[in-house]
């Protein structure tokens, strides 16, 4: 089998949405290559160790290289965290580009978030000059919700851009990104849209029995720009036209919410017997969750045009569930919910969300019987992988027929 050399800082069994991403595509690719997997390790947040049976990870020579712990003394903040991270990357960059085994490998492999592990991966592009692919996740230097030491990573990032061979993006709003930053590197030729993957395989059957509510659920994280207080102002609307609602509905969030998030709710009186906050849970447990739940929200952080797309949003078309999607009105997540007929509101439309929320509450059996009978099957891992696959081999045809 063909031999890659891959780099991401995030790994299975690291529970985040990157290290979810990694282990889908990891459990298929590792059936068709050989993988060396350079990550970080070191690492303090939650683990899931059902990730790395789905990575397959037995199957994976996993290289990690440490991180460095932030010691008390240094503080909190965003600024005191962006210095503290530029250190960090300096550090873990250095260590890891030390780390590959000395064999030949037929191409590199460097997936973001974060754009470290492109760094890395740029050094041994140096060193082997063999093809590279580099999978982002997010943007990057031009990320709108980063506000802090954008103007090195650019430095950075233009210098991968220019001499990655493959650039591969979750959405066409990315890629024009791109494009628009780097004009002259080339992106539209060098560059593929391949957006995040479902599988189907992982969700549980539904179960049968009743419930005395209907369960309208929220499965991620509240964090930065993305906030719960406008659905919430929106629920607290829907009960003033629709007084029984607290007898028909619960709201259910399950994942991280910042503290603040969690003071902000606290102080929505008039609806808080209808909200349950549950700490973030395994990956196989959340999507569980969406298979219990009747109505699934997506919440974006506002914004003119939505560059982004959350894998969440594709975990939820997996489990086959009505959709109400708060989200910029402009980008691939409203077009994807458009596309398969699921009601699309921006984030500050307070009286829309309420509007849409109660329609979908009065209208759940045809909701439902339109999410069973969609056709899912473009963002399933086999499409996802396949496409990966294609181009890899593609890659690789070129690197020979140039090397001849």
């Amino acid at each position: 089998m063909k031999e890659i050399l891959m780099v991401s800082y995030f790994s299975p069994p690291e529970l985040n949405a990157e290290s979810i991403l990694i282990a889908k595509a990891l459990g298929k690719l590792v059936d068709k290559y050989n993988i060396d997997l350079i990550t970080a390790g070191n690492l303090h947040g939650k683990k899931d160790e059902q990730l790395a049976d789905l990575a397959n990870l037995e199957a994976v020579n996993r290289i990690v290289v440490d991180t460095l712990n932030k010691p008390a003394w240094f503080g909190e903040g965003a600024i005191r965290d962006s210095i503290w991270y530029r250190y960090v990357d300096y550090v873990w960059e250095a260590r890891a580009k030390q780390h590959y085994r000395e064999k030949k490998y037929d191409f590199i492999y460097s997936r973001s978030q974060p754009g470290i592990s492109h760094m890395v991966a740029h050094q041994y592009k140096k060193q082997l000059h063999i093809p590279w692919v580099a999978q982002f996740s997010d943007p990057w230097a031009n990320n709108p919700f980063h506000k802090y030491g954008q103007a090195r990573l650019k430095r950075k990032e233009e210098e991968i851009v220019q001499y990655a061979d493959v650039l591969v993006f979750p959405t066409e709003e990315i890629r024009k990104l791109y494009e628009s930053t780097y004009p002259a590197m080339g992106i539209r030729s060098k560059s593929y849209v391949i957006p995040h993957c479902f599988e189907d395989s992982l969700y549980p059957n539904e179960a049968g029995s009743k419930k005395e509510k209907m369960i309208v659920s929220y499965i991620g994280d509240f964090y930065g720009l993305r906030s719960p207080v406008h659905f919430l102002e929106a629920m607290e609307l829907a009960l003033k036209w629709k007084p029984d609602l607290v007898d028909v509905m619960e709201f259910h969030i399950w994942g991280y919410l910042e503290p603040r998030y969690k003071e902000l709710i606290d102080s929505f009186q008039s609806i808080k017997e209808m909200i349950h906050i549950h700490n973030q849970t395994d990956y196989l447990d959340s999507l569980s969750r969406m298979k219990t739940s009747d109505i699934l929200i997506l919440i974006d952080a506002p914004s003119e045009e939505n560059l982004f797309l959350s894998s969440k949003l594709i975990d939820y078309f997996g489990s086959r569930k009505p959709i109400l999607g708060v989200t910029p009105e402009v980008g691939s997540a409203a077009d994807y919910l458009r596309q398969f007929g699921f009601p699309v509101v921006d984030p500050l439309n307070i009286s829309d969300i309420a509007a849409n929320l109660l329609d979908m509450i009065d209208r759940l059996h045809f909701y439902k019987h339109r999410a069973e009978k969609n056709n899912y099957t473009p963002f399933s891992t086999e499409e996802y992988v396949r496409t990966l696959c294609s181009i890899f081999k593609s890659l690789e045809q070129n690197h020979r027929m140039t090397a001849v």
